[in-house]
């Protein structure tokens, strides 16, 4: 048994090194790397599907991808990435993953309610560059919780991958989201699509300490069904008076975020 999973984690090259034998590692992680075998399985698997029926994974799922791969190294991800930026027309983060695509022009207003969201979380990829520092700058100014808490911290991060100028003031702004988040995981002890993208969030950008991350990953784990999928979650976004509710959630967007708070806590454990 110990070999065949060996074998497994050979498709994971920084894994090999993270934990190269598993006789020797503690359990946490050996379970850890299972789940972050057969979930690759299970994104595989969705992966095949979408691309059969001419549909891509949305922006933001992609660029999760891309942040797996730079994790573990295994450019299967990279590649379904690729693959899949062909079918992703109309998506306006699209450039989340794709430079050469065209910059969203930006409202001057960003508009009320879930439109106001909307327009904050893409202006790091959007045009001109005073709206975009500006509604930035507004939106990581305001106290929020969730989706909205988690994505205050992405679009910081976005906006540095983007090369778009921000505010010296802007590293402790972000420091301070993300006590706020790690608090708001602490309360938590469900899993859910906002559960995973917390995890991921916090071990990617984040410094918990590793008994607090641990504890993160083994609900993860614990969560995974048999066929290494973690299934779909109703997501809820309340923003500037209105919420905005999906009853059916997105599989391939918990999946890669699942991986990616896997990946993280391997790689940093």
């Amino acid at each position: 048994m110990a070999g065949q999973n060996l074998r497994s984690l050979a498709i994971f090259p920084l894994l090999i090194v993270l934990c190269s034998s598993l006789a020797c590692t503690p359990r946490l992680e050996r379970r850890a790397v299972q789940s972050m075998v057969s979930g690759t399985n299970a994104m595989a698997e969705m992966h095949r599907r979408d691309v059969g029926e001419k549909r891509a994974f949305n922006a933001g799922t992609l660029w999760v991808l891309t942040k797996v791969t730079e994790v573990t190294g295994d450019e299967r991800y990279a590649g379904w990435v690729k693959e899949m930026i062909g079918l992703a027309t109309g998506d306006r983060a699209l450039r989340l993953v794709d430079r050469s695509q065209p910059q969203p022009v930006l409202p001057v207003d960003p508009g009320r309610g879930v439109l106001r969201f909307a327009s904050f979380v893409v202006a790091p990829l959007g045009q001109p560059a005073i709206v975009a520092q500006r509604f930035i700058e507004e939106f990581i100014s305001e106290a929020g919780e969730g989706y909205v808490l988690t994505h205050q911290i992405l679009v910081i991060e976005w906006a540095r991958e983007q090369g778009l100028e921000l505010p010296a003031s802007t590293d402790e702004r972000e420091r301070q989201l993300l006590k706020v988040l790690e608090r708001e995981q602490d309360a938590d002890s469900q899993f859910s699509d906002l559960y995973a993208e917390r995890a991921a969030v916090l071990v990617m950008y984040g410094n918990p300490t590793p008994e607090k991350a641990a504890g993160w990953v083994r609900v993860i784990v614990d969560a995974q069904r048999e066929d290494g999928s973690w299934g779909e979650f109703s997501q809820t976004v309340v923003y500037d008076g209105q919420k905005s509710f999906s009853r059916t959630g997105d599989a391939s967007h918990t999946q890669a975020l699942a991986l990616l708070a896997l990946a993280g806590y391997l790689k940093h454990r």
